[in-house]
């Protein structure tokens, strides 16, 4: 074979392999559908943007065929439209067709794989985030890997956009349970970028860990490194500077720091007291909780003529949230209990007994096991003697 047959054999090759392409013609107009589709989004026209939007992938098909690498950024547009829509199915099922097609032009060695490479990122990372929020997490944590894995390869190692996939996995990891694994993509996306709320999901891992591991002091540390990055950061998030006060608190609660406990538990109370607005979900959540924190502050401490007005407040608060006979109700009946016995007022520490009877005896039946321990202890409030191992 001579020189000249030779490169008219790989030429022959390159126009046999080669994936089919628009022509200049056909481009402008698949461009052209496209374009249209942008401008319907922009104007809220989702309907008719969904049919422009189908138009340009079939007339896409229809001239380079149907896994060409060009539909890819067509049908991701497509799919976060009807995640915007809240069609979560059909979002999903657009999302793993413009992904087959990468990954079959990635089994074949495709050479234009490397101009879609971004859109498949964005790919994976919103197929991820639309399980993320399904709570299916072992399908969406291969998903952000293989984003990170072509980000690794065609971005720089410092790049913002690496930081922020591995904070995603950090999120997915941490919401599965599997806190190593969510403290090791913090702390890589952190050595990347910083930022603020994500080093506070980062300390709040090591907040639970040190705790649960009973390590105080370590406890203490990282509360005390969370607020100072809270104020700092937050300084307009009344909200979450006093929940930030809370933590703090309760580790030098656990830390037997009275005194720094007590004026935390009473500055966030009031910060969030003065909080708007004041029936924000989050707030009454938070003042309950505070409440109670410095409530057992004061039980644990025999100063019980502090903790009992507190109590009735959460009581007062929950009977109007969820009823007198409510469940729900029952820690804070059990807490003024306790608080009178201590004081061996055992006349009124049986009115609120009694009120835990009739709670549990409603909801369990009167001859669960727990129903008649409650009224044993009853019988001895009301004879004047303390509860049994009480």
């Amino acid at each position: 074979m001579n020189k000249h047959t030779s490169i008219f054999v790989v030429f022959l090759a390159l126009a046999f392999f080669a994936p089919p392409a628009f022509s200049f013609s056909a481009k402008f107009e698949w461009h052209k559908l496209n374009s249209e589709f942008n401008y319907l989004v922009q104007g809220e026209d989702y309907d008719r943007a969904i049919i422009v939007a189908k138009k340009a992938i079939e007339f896409a098909e229809k001239n380079v065929g149907p896994d060409h690498l060009d539909l890819i950024e067509t049908i991701y547009n497509l799919a976060r439209l009807h995640i915007h829509l809240r069609q979560e199915q059909e979002a999903e099922k657009l999302l793993k067709r413009a992904l087959s097609i990468y990954e079959s032009a990635l089994d074949s060695n495709n050479s234009d794989i490397k101009y879609s490479e971004l859109n498949a990122v964005m790919t994976y990372k919103t197929l991820a985030t639309l399980y993320f929020f399904q709570a299916k997490y072992s399908q969406a944590e291969p998903l952000h890997n293989k984003a990170l894995s072509i980000q690794e390869k065609i971005l720089e190692p410092d790049h913002s956009s690496i930081a922020e996939t591995m904070f995603s996995l950090a999120y997915v990891y941490e919401k599965w349970g599997r806190n190593k694994e969510a403290r090791l993509f913090y702390k890589r996306g952190l050595s990347i970028t910083p930022d603020p709320p994500m080093e506070l999901n980062l300390l709040n891992l090591e907040f639970i860990e040190f705790f649960d591991n009973k390590k105080y002091d370590r406890f203490l540390e990282v509360a005390k490194k969370a607020f100072e990055i809270t104020k700092h950061h937050f300084k307009h998030d009344t909200l979450r500077i006093a929940q930030s006060m809370d933590d703090l608190g309760f580790a030098h609660s656990v830390n037997n720091h009275y005194k720094e406990a007590e004026k935390l538990y009473i500055r966030a109370l009031n910060i969030s007291e003065k909080s708007r607005p004041s029936d924000d979900p989050k707030l009454v959540k938070l003042r309950l909780r505070l409440r109670q924190n410095l409530a057992t502050l004061y039980f644990d401490h025999k100063k019980y003529a502090l903790a009992e007005p507190l109590e009735r407040k959460i009581l007062a608060i929950q009977e109007s949230t969820f009823g007198p006979d409510h469940p729900e109700i029952l820690r804070s009946l059990i807490n003024l209990v306790n608080i009178h016995e201590r004081q061996s007022q055992y006349e009124k520490a049986a009115e609120y007994y009694q009120r835990v009877l009739s709670i549990r005896e409603n909801n369990l039946g009167a001859n669960h096991p727990g129903v008649i321990s409650t009224r044993e202890g009853l019988h001895h409030l009301k004879s004047n003697k303390k509860r049994p191992n009480h």
